[in-house]
């Protein structure tokens, strides 16, 4: 039976969520009847490895904000090749060619996903953000989001579909022998570790982490920060714990393949964002069975149990500190039924994907 084709864009040479969600799912899709595409604006991509053992593929084209030209030209070659199904993935308006060439070529399905609650980048990207969002809702493709907070950011109030960043819950499930090692490796024996695993960039606001990390560490020395990601503010994050004093106790891992064992290795978990479209981090933290703190900017999706604590940006940082302490001790407690109960698990969200691509695009019988 011919494969449905599918075309899903576009990633880099990072390993943020998006680009993450999608190659995610590009391995749990059915082999035998989907065929994926990546469009990667790097040469390399960070997941080129997962994608080609996959039997996926990867089409290099242009950066859009260096070669504009040549990147809808690219993106309209790559088209003619025939999709059943495009999958874009967004995190602004600023950017709406992939959907809005896939509609002009007349690809069966088009999918606008949207993966952020609100935006990062700079006034022009902005002013087209906000230009490009009435023509991304008159355009006749089917809209998803993974929070009610991203679908109203990206398409305004109207009708938007669900589809939540799930994780496989046995990758990030809680492995106490890879939690030894990497304790032993980074000198964390005895020490209460909080941790955050994510882009070391203005949106996720990790200076703040910093910050109630002093706080904490005044009321209990034998305590560590471990920041797993890399970005453009880790020379100023040094910087910022040099001058709390907290330095020798603040470690810069840069970024990690296995994040699932880093994750293992932490003692809480902190996403401090300003802006998220989810937090998919969170429900990986989850899945190892740890207490996650989250600012009031993290869309509620997220808070499906008690491990999962909330703070306001104007909340005392001692305060913030002295709560976070309160989980030292706690047992390691995976809530799986409550993931899977809220669409959380990873192979469950990959079934309903393939069942949106075969009814958008006219192919519910194949197989």
């Amino acid at each position: 039976m011919e494969k449905v084709k599918v075309l899903m864009g576009v990633i880099g040479k990072g390993n943020g969520g998006m680009s993450t969600y999608a190659v995610r799912l590009f391995r749990l899709l059915d082999p035998e009847r989907f065929e994926v595409t990546f469009l990667s604006n790097a040469a390399h991509p960070f997941y080129e490895k997962d994608i080609l053992e996959g039997g996926g593929k990867i089409v290099v084209i242009p950066s859009r904000n260096r070669h504009p030209i040549a990147y809808r030209k690219a993106v309209k070659a790559a088209l003619s090749e025939g999709y059943d199904v495009c999958h874009a993935h967004l995190a602004s308006a600023s950017n709406i060619d992939l959907p809005l060439l896939a509609v002009k070529a007349k690809v069966p399905m088009v999918i606008a996903h949207s993966h952020s609650g609100g935006f990062e980048g700079s006034k022009l990207a902005y002013y087209l953000h906000k230009f490009n969002q009435r023509k991304l809702r008159s355009l006749p493709v089917t809209r998803l989001a993974c929070s009610k907070q991203a679908g109203e950011y990206l398409f305004g109030r109207v009708e938007c579909g669900y589809a939540p960043n799930a994780v496989d819950l046995e990758r990030f499930s809680f492995r106490p022998e890879q939690r030894a090692a990497l304790r032993e490796k980074y000198g964390l024996d005895g020490c209460f570790t909080v941790g955050y695993l994510g882009r070391l960039v203005p949106i996720k606001n990790v200076p703040f982490l910093v910050e109630v990390f002093a706080k904490l560490h005044a009321l209990t020395p034998k305590a560590k920060l471990l920041l797993c990601g890399d970005g453009p503010e880790e020379a100023a994050l040094r910087q910022k714990a040099e001058e709390l004093g907290v330095a020798d106790d603040v470690i810069f891992t840069g970024n990690v393949s296995d994040p699932e064992n880093y994750l293992c290795a932490m003692d809480c978990f902190v996403l401090p964002s300003s802006e998220e479209g989810l937090g998919l981090v969170v429900i990986e933290a989850l899945g190892t069975g740890m207490p996650c703190f989250i600012s009031e900017a993290i869309p509620p999706e997220v808070e499906i149990c008690r491990m999962v604590r909330r703070y306001r940006f104007a909340d005392d940082k001692q305060e913030i500190a002295k709560m976070m302490l309160s989980s030292m001790g706690t047992p390691r407690r995976a809530p799986r039924k409550e993931l899977e109960a809220a669409g959380f698990e990873a192979h469950a969200m990959a079934e309903m994907m393939e069942k949106l691509y075969l009814k958008g695009c006219g192919k519910e019988e194949i197989g």
